[in-house]
């Protein structure tokens, strides 16, 4: 067991995964979260995520005393050496939240020492790292970073229901630190986690931003194939059969088509990039003519229902939708366009 302790901020889906993964690497685990009964079931070993491996990572943790649970988030930093910062960053009228990181950021830094490691894997807009986590951290503890603490921002890419096969195994783990010395610090940690090895990158700007762009480009090409599916449609051609026979070219990827964009990645990043951008006088056309395009799916959805009802003569039709999750194989229905499509349903009787 590693005696050096690691401190996650925020167990949710993600948060909660990072602590598993991390305790299968032999580290001592302090949990940090402001919802206070989670904390309190988490020690009683009562550990609710839809990864199994997380469960009993976290469950026999608790066991054998090398996890607990804390709402203290200032005393988890003083007791740990690595910080990991997991807790949401929420969307306001299209603006970023920092709230939840600022609170979390204010707690690491007056526990902070020397020799400290912080790593963000919070999804954030390009340049939070550098220019609003690195300076309260400095201003706040009075020590400075590459100095006399590593700060590096490391984006999560993964999937709550197969998280800790996400971590260890799925993908390379992207880390950008806010200078060389904590660029490598953070890489070596994860070299001995991560199986697909660790991708160094210029910087933590450069590292939020590749986080960014990864759910952008699913975006666009989803709201593509929305586009293509009308057309489609309209000309009587069986959409899918055409995607299939544009796939068979190695480079096309032609994405499906679907009633949206849910969860709380997705839909989320345009709005984080469009509001840097906006800041910095420039406006990312292609990106939010795409979110305007997927936003407006759900309506278009219940239109086809109500001209196949009108087709078929029912005055009283009984519609069934099948899915009620942002995307299929998973449990979670955050932001689901199949829910909008149901309420809208609903609010038309």
């Amino acid at each position: 067991m590693n005696l050096n302790k690691v401190a996650v901020y925020g167990l949710g889906g993600l948060g909660l995964g990072i602590c598993a993964a991390w305790i299968r690497a032999g580290y001592n685990i302090i949990g940090v979260d402001v919802n206070s009964n989670k904390i309190k079931e988490i020690n009683q070993g009562i550990v609710r995520h839809p990864d199994p491996l997380v469960v009993k990572s976290i469950s026999k943790a608790v066991k054998e005393n090398y996890f607990y649970g804390t709402v203290d988030g200032v005393k988890a930093s003083r007791l740990s050496k690595i910080k990991i910062i997991a807790v949401p960053l929420f969307i306001k009228g299209r603006n970023p939240d920092f709230t939840a990181i600022d609170d979390v950021v204010n707690k690491i830094a007056r526990g902070l020492k020397k020799g400290d490691i912080i790593i963000v894997e919070t999804s954030l807009p390009p340049g939070t790292t550098i220019n609003r986590i690195k300076p309260m951290l400095e201003s706040i503890s009075g020590l400075r970073a590459e100095e006399e603490f590593f700060l590096a921002y490391s984006p999560e890419r993964v999937v709550v229901e197969h998280v800790v096969r996400d971590i260890e195994e799925s993908y390379p783990k992207i880390v950008g630190g806010v200078g060389s010395k904590s660029t490598e610090v953070v890489a070596q940690l994860y070299s001995k986690i991560v199986k697909k090895g660790v991708i160094r990158v210029a910087n933590a700007t450069v590292a939020e931003f590749e986080k960014l762009i990864e759910g952008i480009y699913r975006d666009v090409n989803i709201a593509l194939a929305n586009e293509l599916a009308d057309l489609a449609r309209t000309l009587g051609i069986d959409f899918e059969e055409a995607r299939m026979a544009a796939n068979s070219q190695p480079y096309s990827h032609i994405h499906k088509p679907g009633p949206g964009v849910g969860g709380i990645c997705i839909p989320v990043y345009p709005y984080l990039l469009m509001w840097v951008a906006k800041n910095l006088g420039i406006k990312l056309e292609l990106t939010s003519l795409a979110r305007k395009i997927n936003e407006k799916r759900p309506r278009e959805v219940v239109l086809l229902v109500e001209k196949a009802i009108t087709r078929l003569g029912t005055n009283a039709p009984i519609i069934a939708i099948l899915g009620a999750a942002f995307r299929g194989g998973i449990g979670d229905a955050e932001n689901s366009p199949s829910l909008k499509v149901a309420k809208i349903l609903v609010e038309k009787e």
